[in-house]
């Protein structure tokens, strides 16, 4: 007993020591994390009013942006913002919508949207020929599409996330509690918001990680839209906290600026399209963005 009462003044000081340390490692990463709040380079912007309302998009490799407008219509954009071509109208009907609420582009550039007033799917080309429908035992809140032939939906309030074939075949479902947004990347992974945290799959559903966005201290964060592009990036708008947030593909949360989207998506040189109220903007990246430390994976390691 006497040999702990020796030591512990010094436990005692190692612990306050590892306490000050903590603090001042915060400390520098809210710093971090404030300097990290200017948006990437602003290339260009799009108004899009006068042909459809942001939603989600989506980008096609034939050098399109694709819009499923709350309006009830898909409408493809060149990447210098012209308008190609749109159709759809609200409706049950093959090429209606009702309640679009996410639009993919799948193998062979073909164009799939989820509906979740109609619980269903479809399949289009991108001039808008249809090829598929597919009624849904659930209500998608967003649709991803893979390089390999399968789309994927989740379901908010079925707390689910559906594998299926081309032709609307249901392979298998996991938990996702409760998933609102959806995309794949081009290395065989999906990536989910889960209202505070990013979550990374593999196409059959193992999961690989798990991110908080409780970036600064009391936030609220509500992560609805995600897109993952070529370039390993990894964006989420936050309508919790109103912000956009840029992760790697590994989880480091690389970047983030205020104001939070309808709808966004990579392109192949690795420009970020940003849809909200009547515009589409457009960014531009450096090669080497800044990785800070978050103050939820402070937490984590400090524990």
């Amino acid at each position: 007993m006497s040999h702990q009462r020796r030591h512990a003044p010094a436990a005692s000081r190692l612990r306050a020591g590892q306490s000050l340390l903590f603090m001042a490692i915060a400390v520098l990463a809210i710093a971090s994390l404030a300097h990290a709040q200017e948006p990437p380079d602003l290339l260009a912007e799009w108004p899009i009013c006068d042909v459809t309302s942001a939603g989600a998009i989506a980008w096609h490799p034939d050098g399109y942006i694709v819009i499923a407008g709350s309006d009830q219509k898909v409408s493809v954009f060149g990447l210098d913002g012209s308008h190609v071509r749109s159709w759809g109208s609200s409706g049950i009907a093959p090429g209606q919508f009702q309640g679009l609420s996410g639009v993919a582009v799948g193998d062979g550039g073909n164009v799939f949207t989820s509906e979740e007033g109609g619980r269903r799917t479809q399949r289009f080309t991108v001039e808008g020929g249809p090829i598929g429908l597919w009624d849904s035992a659930y209500y998608p809140n967003d649709i991803a599409a893979d390089g390999a032939g399968y789309f994927y939906l989740v379901t908010g309030g079925d707390d689910d996330m559906a594998k299926y074939a081309v032709d609307g075949t249901e392979i298998t479902t996991w938990p996702c509690h409760p998933c609102f947004g959806v995309d794949a990347d081009r290395q065989g992974h999906l990536y989910a918001t889960s209202s505070r945290e990013v979550l990374k799959f593999t196409t059959a559903g193992a999961l690989l990680w798990a991110v908080s966005l409780d970036i600064l201290p009391d936030d609220d964060p509500e992560a609805v839209v995600v897109a993952a592009g070529a370039s390993g990036r990894v964006y989420v708008s936050d309508s919790g906290t109103q912000r956009t947030v840029v992760l790697s593909s590994d989880g480091t949360i690389l970047k983030w600026w205020p104001g939070a989207v309808n709808g966004l998506a990579e392109d192949d040189q690795g420009r970020l399209y940003a849809a909200a109220g009547c515009s589409i903007k457009v960014y531009g990246f450096e090669s080497t963005p800044v990785r800070p430390t978050t103050w939820g994976r402070l937490k984590l390691i400090y524990r």
